[in-house]
Parts: C-alpha cells; structure tokens; sequence
C-alpha cells in the first residue's frame, strides 16, 4: 500500500490492463477504502477493464450512494463493460431518478450493452417520460445496440404514443435495428402520421432496412410532400 496516490493510480490502472480477476478483491478494497479520489477513479476503471462479475455488488454501491459524480459516472461505465444483469436495478435508478444527464446518458448505454428484455422495457418506459433529447437519442442508440429484444416493444411506442418525439426516436431504433418485418409499421407511419418529423425518420429508417417492400411508398412520399 504505497504512500503516494499517484503510484496507487498507476497500479491500479496497470492490473485493470492486466486484466486478471486476482486483482478484483484488492481493488474492491480499494473502491471502497481508499482516500484519494484518482486512486478510487482508476480502481473503478480497472474492475471495468477486467470485467470480474464479483465486483457488480461493489460498483452497484457506488452508483447509489457515492459522492463523487466522477466516480459514479465510471462505475456506470463499468458495469456496462461488466454486462450483468444484476446491474440493472441501480442503472435504472440513475437513468430515472438523477437530474444529471450525463448520468442518464451513460446508465442508458449502460444498459444497452447488458441488453435483455428487461433493460429494453425499462429503456423504452424512459424514453416515454424522459424531457432531455439527447438522453432519449442515447436511450435510442442504446435499444438498437439491444437489438431484437427492443423490436415488439419500440413497434407498440411507435403506434401509440402520442409524443412525437417518441415516435420519431422509435422509428430511428427500428431503422438501426434493421428488421425487415418492421418494414409494414414503418410504411403506415410513412404514410399516416400527422408529424413530418415522424415521417421523415420513418423514411430514414426504411432506407436503412433496405427492404424493397418500401420503394413505392418512398416514391409516393417524395411526390407527396414536394411542397411542405
């Protein structure tokens, strides 16, 4: 236990590169004991670099309670990196309860990377409610990153919510996703829904499918709304 903070930074960031889950134990200790904040944030990225499951519960402490935004935005950081599923909870906390939207945006990546049904739901609830765009546009990337999971669940926001920012932002996941049986919602929102902005992404979307079924529709929209 070296005396200077600098040389307990550099080792911790020295076993994260390691990357030998022999270290996990010494730099929990560490995360949780150690008075320097540099050394506290370097601990946290190494648990991430390692990516020892073992440490979940101790990162899980960090996001709800610790004191140092910092700290708190690496062990988010980390436990997407970790990608277990009993991190979930506590990324939730932050994607809905803080009023920091960076937190939001990396809890929302976060649980993209843990992917699961599960992540997706409480992903596309946020979306729903969520007054910053740049965390909805996260929480968007963080869907398509999901992948199939997101589909049935982005589909049902598309066609019923009444926000269209929400519609918009679904129509783009389903576009990064690239699901060709998405391609009929994809047309009917192309074709009916009252928001430019939501036909617009639905056209984006459909040419990032790439499904033929979408050339007429595309055809007809471009000679529909020439003149808006």
């Amino acid at each position: 236990n070296d005396s200077n903070s600098v040389v307990r930074a550099y080792a911790a960031n020295s076993l994260g590169k390691i990357g030998n889950d022999k270290a996990v134990d010494s730099l929990t200790v560490t995360l949780t004991e150690d008075g320097s904040i540099l050394v506290r944030k370097a601990a946290v990225h190494a648990l991430g670099q390692i990516g020892d499951k073992s440490a979940v519960g101790a990162l899980d402490n960090v996001v709800i309670t610790g004191s140092d935004r910092w700290i708190r935005e690496l062990a988010i950081v980390a436990l997407g990196e970790i990608g277990d599923k009993r991190a979930i909870d506590a990324l939730v906390h932050k994607l809905r309860e803080g009023q920091d939207k960076w937190i939001k945006q990396h809890a929302a990546k976060a649980l993209g990377r843990i992917g699961g049904t599960k992540s997706a739901e409480f992903l596309i609830d946020t979306l729903k409610t969520e007054s910053d765009r740049s965390v909805q546009r996260i929480i968007a990337e963080a869907l398509v990153e999901i992948g199939q999971p997101s589909v049935t669940l982005l589909i049902d926001a598309l066609n019923t919510s009444a926000d269209k920012r929400v519609r918009a932002y679904c129509a783009y996941a389903l576009g990064g996703i690239g699901d060709k049986e998405t391609t009929p919602h994809l047309i009917y929102v192309l074709k009916e829904d009252i928001s430019p902005m939501v036909r617009a992404y639905a056209a984006n979307a459909l040419g990032r499918i790439r499904d033929k079924k979408a050339i007429k529709p595309l055809i007809v929209a471009l000679r529909r709304d020439k003149n808006t």
